[in-house]
């Protein structure tokens, strides 16, 4: 008999039920929404989306051209209607960068960052190495969005500052999983984004020192 090997996408399938999870928290919000999610990976949350609410729109970004296959390849999402597939990562740039993706089966650890407080200084040495287009969400041609999450392991303040013209326009709700929270290697700059989230209407936060998901409330849509 011929052996079945799961593939490690298969073995990260548990991960599905995180994103169900969330969905189900904020179903309210992303009922009838226009929604970006951005860091898509291999579209599970979108797929919990889809499962659970109806939506308007999902617009999927990702950068690794490995787990955007996937995603675009998944039966559920690619004969739904009205989901956009955007194979480039987000940030305040538009340029290329190189994506460290994780060599075992975790594949949601993908980072475009540098340094990561949880890992030793080279822990990049013996990530997998993939070369990525990184466009600005400020050029993205989109009528309208009512909700965005945001999963970029350390990235989020540099997709936020390259975003923050149509979040200006359109004041969604944001779910950023704000990654390693204060401890942060660069939390300085993040906070300078995040206050200026603030600054244009969002509800102040209070950020603990690790890693959690927060959600971002416009005041006028209370």
């Amino acid at each position: 008999n011929k052996i079945y090997k799961m593939s490690k996408i298969e073995k990260f399938r548990y991960h599905y039920n995180n994103c169900e999870q969330s969905v189900k928290t904020y179903d309210h919000l992303l009922e009838n929404s226009d929604i970006l999610d951005i860091g898509s990976n291999v579209g599970f949350f979108s797929e919990a989306i889809i499962k659970n609410v109806n939506y308007k729109s999902i617009h999927l970004f990702e950068p690794s051209k490995e787990y955007f296959n996937y995603s675009k390849n998944n039966v559920l999402l690619r004969n739904c209607s009205n989901i956009f597939f955007n194979n480039y990562g987000l940030g305040d740039t538009n340029s290329t960068s190189t994506l460290y993706k994780s060599p075992n089966d975790n594949i949601g650890w993908n980072t475009f960052y540098k340094k990561d407080p949880m890992h030793a200084t080279d822990f990049i040495d013996t990530m997998n190495n993939e070369s990525c287009t990184i466009k600005k969400l400020d050029d993205y041609k989109i009528e309208n969005v009512d909700f965005i999450k945001i999963d970029v392991e350390g990235f989020e303040d540099k997709v936020i500052k390259g975003g923050l013209q149509l979040i200006k326009k359109f004041k969604p709700y944001i779910l950023v999983e704000v990654g390693w929270g204060t401890s942060h290697p660069d939390w300085g700059g993040c906070l300078k984004i995040y206050n200026q989230l603030f600054d244009i209407g969002y509800e102040k936060v209070d950020f603990k020192s690790y890693t959690e998901d927060i959600l971002f409330k416009p005041k006028d849509k209370k």
